[in-house]
């Protein structure tokens, strides 16, 4: 899908912003706001993740709601 805009983690951390991320490995992330998801893609788990070391580099993309959050000043 054109348009979306990358992140690192760093940066989806630090502003809280709406973002997904799928790893090498296929698990699928979502993190907001100091806390997410990961879905384990053979079992389909669920997981709390509330520790952002655990989180992949990326690159991870804004939801539309995070794209939002950013035009709406999380950004700055």
């Amino acid at each position: 899908m054109s348009g979306q805009r990358e992140f690192p983690v760093s940066q989806v951390t630090r502003f809280g912003f709406e973002a997904r991320c799928t790893d090498p490995g296929g698990a699928r992330y979502l993190w907001h706001d100091g806390c997410g998801l990961r879905v384990d893609p053979e079992t389909l788990d669920v997981t709390l993740v509330t520790d952002p070391s655990r989180l992949p580099e990326g690159p991870w993309i804004a939801t539309p709601l995070g794209e939002q959050e950013l035009i709406e000043g999380v950004e700055g």
